[in-house]
């Protein structure tokens, strides 16, 4: 088996958009909060909001981006999501091929309407704010039972699917 990746970037520029107006939204309310010593407990609090905001937008969507692989991991074959922010990179997900069950291609419309199972966990593996396309990867196996969404190339959704076909296979 070879090893194969893919990587992610956002394809719009809604993630900056959002991250620029939070950054001059939290520029406005320090700024509001320093001249403004009546409310300034309110401003303050409203100010760090916008603050943390920034920065979860920053990280999710601006400076990141996402690599899937299809590899070798001791002999096993896995599907690893890694989310690289700027020079550091975090493993995301590591998980068997055997625990595939589906793969199909989504539009953002489907995905936003898409409602998960009771126990089941919804994992976003995705660097746009509001994709066109995304695949739903369901993984399901005796100790995971989730719904992964990536944002990769037709190529390496294709490879993850043969391995759902064998799953489906060894299930019946």
């Amino acid at each position: 088996m070879k090893e194969i990746f893919c990587t992610a970037k956002a394809k719009t520029n809604t993630g900056k958009s959002v991250f620029l107006g939070l950054l001059g939204s939290s520029m406005l309310l320090v700024m509001a909060a320093i001249m403004a010593p009546k409310f300034t407990g309110i401003i303050w609090t409203v100010a760090f909001s916008f603050v943390v905001a920034t920065i979860y937008v920053y990280n999710r969507f601006v400076g990141s981006e996402y690599r899937y692989a299809i590899t070798l991991d001791g002999g096993v074959p896995s599907f690893t999501v890694l989310l690289q922010v700027g020079k550091t990179g975090k493993i995301q997900a590591r998980l068997d091929l055997d625990s595939i069950a589906e793969v199909r291609r989504m539009s953002g419309k489907e995905y936003r309407a898409y409602k998960s199972d009771k126990g089941i966990i919804r994992y976003p593996y995705f660097p746009t704010m509001f994709p066109e396309t995304v695949y739903f990867v369901a993984i399901r196996s005796e100790h995971e039972n989730a719904d992964i969404f990536i944002e990769a190339s037709e190529e390496f959704a294709e490879a993850l699917a043969s391995y759902a076909v064998g799953y489906a296979s060894n299930d019946t």
